[in-house]
């Protein structure tokens, strides 16, 4: 019997992160202003539940993460990410760790957002290496949680190391199937889609008189 009586614990978040999806392709079809305002606005809003404790279990961390997809996403529109510095990320995450409740809550939106934006944004060997092969990142957190439940179900436990790499390995293996199989493909469409509502949304110019 797993410890978890679960399958696939990560697959939770699809849907809240397909409605966020659809949320970001409506304000980029409603034109430049609205796409910042229609993120805002629901940052506050299901900020301010959140902070109140009105939102309880599930619901309260579905919220959570919702904050901070938006959050991120916002960020991730903030021009030249790769020259963002670092060490207000790496201040920034030292100072709310012991920090809990309501304060702790409110900080790590920001702060979490910018710490994930600056550092990923930045170009490494290492990540240069992964990423020829694809982007394997997306696969192995939908993957990674199956794989150890059939591991455990299937075999006595390993060592915690021993379990760590045999899983990351796997799951690397998963996460490169589904980029290649899935993903780039998904992806691809929807820059297809953006440029035709991009174009949609241009005014048409109206012919010399």
């Amino acid at each position: 019997m797993n410890p978890e009586p679960v399958v696939n614990g990560s697959l939770w978040s699809l849907g809240v992160e397909f409605c966020c999806y659809l949320m970001l392709v409506a304000s980029a079809l409603l034109g430049v202003r609205a796409r910042v305002m229609i993120r805002w606005v629901p940052v506050a809003g299901i900020g301010s539940v959140v902070l109140a404790g009105v939102l309880v279990g599930p619901m309260r961390t579905t919220a959570i993460a919702v904050v901070f997809f938006l959050i991120g996403s916002l960020a991730a529109k903030g021009g030249k990410l790769a020259q963002w510095p670092l060490w207000p990320a790496l201040v920034g995450l030292v100072l709310i760790v012991p920090l809990q409740g309501w304060l702790g809550t409110l900080l790590a939106w920001p702060v979490v957002a910018y710490a994930v934006v600056a550092i990923g944004s930045r170009r490494s060997r290492i990540a240069g290496m992964v990423r020829n092969a694809g982007d394997p990142s997306y696969g192995m957190y939908l993957w990674g949680f199956l794989i150890q439940q059939l591991l455990v179900r299937s075999f006595e436990p390993l060592p915690l190391l021993a379990n760590v790499a045999v899983v990351l390995v796997l799951s690397a293996g998963a996460g490169y199937a589904s980029w290649h199989l899935v993903e780039k493909h998904a992806i691809a469409l929807g820059g297809r889609l953006s440029v035709r509502a991009e174009r949609s949304s241009m005014p048409v110019p109206r012919p010399a008189t």
